[in-house]
């Protein structure tokens, strides 16, 4: 008995070392396994675009109606030590006039290609019905920069004077953006869904040069209102692909009737910049905000065609948040967004309210950027990748 358990006992030591191993081996496997499928998970099926680039579909990072977004990187059969990140939205479109509207969107940013105030389209392709768009990856929305400076600052920033914007920088912002819009009108289109997500950063750390993105509503400039059909088709329209705080009151119902002048859909784009305007000075549009009596702390509300009807919200007048803006900001604003659509000015008279309001204040006008900040990793310039785009159907 004394000699087995001491077999027993010298053998202990060796049998635990054995399973520890095992279980070391097996733990190390799982791991290598999990790390794999992640790897292959994260690296799906590649795409060819029609400018002859070839990336490879990552994680989901949005999606919204019949879309998606992914992260997309390079196919390694041609990167090299290229690792730029891109958007690839994906459309399904069953029916074949999504495809056609599909089109429509790419023959757009082909339109208005080169400008640095316009999401830059970098291929597009068509595979079982499926509709690819592939961009530039940007890492923030204007939305997001509203939240951190407004909604989801620190502190409670409606206690202080201090405004969330720096003046001469907003205003900047805002000729950036209307330069963008200058951009598509230059090329007979219409964005008709301008508001605050539909605008992106390249850095999440800097809102130097936003750009306009999500051509998926845009139109031509003007539309006759001969008929009562023409007249409920841009209203239904509207309804679909001008979303509601945005939208002007020509475009709710009675907003147009047979005979009227045409619709200019410039005019329809002015309203929902004022709107944006207003949701980056304050946390989000007129049409679907309240400001407390108290304090002028923002709530957001639901937007209803009577909300849209009665006017801007009003701040208190003794509150802090009645302080942040100078009343020329204020006055720009109002102006953008008269409920006549005859008596709004036009994208170029704002332009140059805003350039002079920058002047007033002692600031410097923003210039023109150029695509060249916009390079990859190999140092290969936007300049060069757009011009191997103009191509596609």
């Amino acid at each position: 008995m004394n000699s087995a358990r001491s077999a027993l006992g010298g053998s202990l030591p060796s049998l635990f070392e054995q399973i520890c191993d095992v279980i070391k081996r097996l733990v190390q496997w799982i791991f290598s396994w999990a790390q794999s499928f992640m790897n292959n998970a994260a690296s799906g099926p590649a795409i060819t675009m029609d400018t002859g680039r070839r990336v490879r579909i990552g994680k989901q990072i949005a999606e919204g109606g019949f879309s998606y977004v992914f992260e997309a990187t390079e196919d390694e059969s041609t990167a090299g030590s290229n690792q730029q990140l891109y958007a690839l939205k994906q459309i399904r479109c069953p029916e074949p006039n999504m495809l056609q509207e599909c089109r429509e969107e790419a023959a757009v940013h082909r339109a208005t290609m080169g400008h640095p105030n316009i999401l830059p389209l970098l291929g597009f392709t068509v595979v079982d019905d499926i509709a690819y768009m592939l961009f530039p990856r940007m890492n923030r929305s204007l939305r997001a920069e509203i939240n951190h400076r407004i909604l989801e600052a620190p502190g409670d920033i409606y206690n202080v004077s201090r405004a969330p914007w720096n003046e001469v920088d907003v205003l900047n912002l805002f000729l950036e953006i209307a330069r963008g819009l200058q951009a598509l009108h230059n090329a007979h289109y219409s964005h008709r869904d301008v508001k605050v997500e539909n605008i992106m950063f390249e850095h999440a750390n800097s809102i130097r040069t936003p750009v306009l993105m999500d051509f998926g509503s845009v139109g031509p400039i003007r539309e006759e209102v001969n008929t009562r059909r023409q007249a409920l088709n841009i209203v239904d329209r509207a309804s679909q692909h001008t979303t509601m705080p945005y939208r002007p009151p020509e475009l709710f119902e009675g907003g147009v009737r047979a005979g009227d002048p045409p619709v200019d859909f410039a005019s329809v784009d002015m309203w929902s910049l004022g709107c944006t305007f207003f949701a980056v000075l304050f946390g989000a549009s007129p049409g679907e905000s309240e400001f407390s009596r108290t304090n002028g702390r923002i709530r957001i509300v639901d937007c209803t065609q009577l909300k849209v009807l009665g006017g801007l919200p009003k701040l208190p007048p003794k509150c802090c948040a009645a302080s942040w803006y100078s009343h020329d900001i204020l006055l720009l604003i109002e102006q953008m967004l008269v409920q006549d659509r005859h008596q709004r000015p036009s994208l170029t008279q704002i332009m140059k309210q805003i350039e002079a309001l920058i002047h007033k204040m002692g600031g410097r006008v923003v210039e023109l950027e150029t695509m060249d900040h916009m390079a990859d990793e190999n140092g290969d310039d936007f300049h060069s990748l757009l011009s191997a785009n103009r191509g596609f159907p």
